[in-house]
């Protein structure tokens, strides 16, 4: 029952339950002697149902009701505030509003938080039409604690509609010093051949001004397999030609590991691509480059291809056979026209 209620509730049985009084004056004594007060709401800060100890501000005896200052109600009107008080118990209690969790107590309410933060975007690409594209609700990559000062973190891909990653963001949650307890970040990376676009409760959040990444044909790659199996061995085999390093933290490179699993796997006959699959090099256990092997037209027919794209912002290079092939100085994230793009979701 809501503190309103409560306190009408609390007059009305005062009125018709309380003891007889005599008409007339009354002394000192008995006026010293007032019923409790009537409790009243939680501040607005601490939410929560009534505490029914908590008293109200006093109020001097002239501003209550002429009938709480000693006189007894007159008869006329103690049957009517009696079925008020009636009227009122039988009504149904309001509901409480659900107490707010800030999700970074344990791993599994952290996983939620970094779900629901990511399905709150809508993502589209860009292109002869306007394609939504979709967030796969399992993470690809759970980074978990990592070295310094980060806590938590996961990685999560938009898929298109034969399932090809389109974007990733990673969420995850840094300690700092006006923050002990973490800031929620937000990293975005396109991993589209098209401009894409993302928005947040209807509003533009990020929209780069070009692709993520360019495809190449693979130099000396064999024709694509007949089936799934037979071509997911070649695709392992053409990314153990590629070797990635990293200068995190401007600390020096330092070589990433490839995971051999690929994070995604895609792909439909008759599409771009036919089949593909996407793999990560890392740093501990949080990806800084991603690498696609993929089945894609070219000059003679289908044929393998590649293309890298970043997850972070640190400088980056990549080989092949021992050639260098693809590099980023470190970048800046703050600029959301770029296909790389950070920013500041839950202090």
């Amino acid at each position: 029952m809501t503190a309103p209620r409560i306190a009408i509730l609390g007059a009305c049985l005062a009125a018709c339950l309380g003891p007889a009084r005599a008409e007339g004056p009354v002394d000192e004594d008995e006026r010293d002697r007032r019923p409790g007060d009537v409790p009243g709401p939680r501040p607005l800060e601490s939410p929560g149902p009534p505490r029914l100890g908590e008293p109200r501000p006093e109020r001097a005896l002239h501003q209550l009701p002429l009938w709480l200052q000693g006189g007894q109600p007159t008869m006329s009107i103690a049957p009517h505030l009696l079925g008020l008080a009636l009227a009122l118990l039988g009504q149904a209690p309001a509901a409480e509003p659900p107490p707010v969790a800030d999700g970074r107590n344990t791993p599994d309410e952290r996983l939620g938080s970094m779900r629901a933060a990511m399905k709150s975007y809508d993502l589209t690409r860009e292109g002869d039409r306007l394609a939504p594209i979709k967030v796969r609700d399992e993470p690809a990559f759970r980074v978990g604690r990592q070295k310094g000062n980060f806590l938590d973190g996961a990685i999560f891909l938009w898929l298109d509609e034969v399932g090809r990653p389109e974007a990733a963001m990673e969420a995850f949650l840094l300690s700092e010093k006006d923050a002990p307890d973490g800031k929620w970040i937000h990293e975005f990376t396109s991993l589209s051949t098209a401009p894409v676009a993302a928005s947040l409760g209807g509003k533009p959040r990020w929209h780069p001004a070009g692709p993520g990444l360019k495809f190449q044909p693979v130099p000396g790659a064999p024709g694509p397999a007949a089936t799934p199996a037979q071509r997911l061995r070649q695709a392992r085999a053409i990314a153990d030609d590629f070797a990635a390093e990293d200068n995190f933290g401007d600390r020096g490179w330092t070589a990433l590991r490839m995971l051999t699993t690929p994070i995604a796997r895609y792909g439909k006959p008759g599409a771009t691509p036919e089949d593909g699959a996407l793999f990560a090099f890392v740093e501990g256990t949080d990806p800084e480059v991603f690498l696609f092997v993929e089945v894609r037209p070219g000059e003679g027919g289908p044929g393998w291809h590649y293309a890298l794209a970043p997850m972070g912002c640190w400088a980056v290079k990549v080989k092949r056979q021992g050639r260098e092939v693809w590099d980023l100085p470190r970048r800046s994230t703050g600029d959301p026209k770029q296909p790389l793009y950070t920013y500041q979701f839950w202090p």
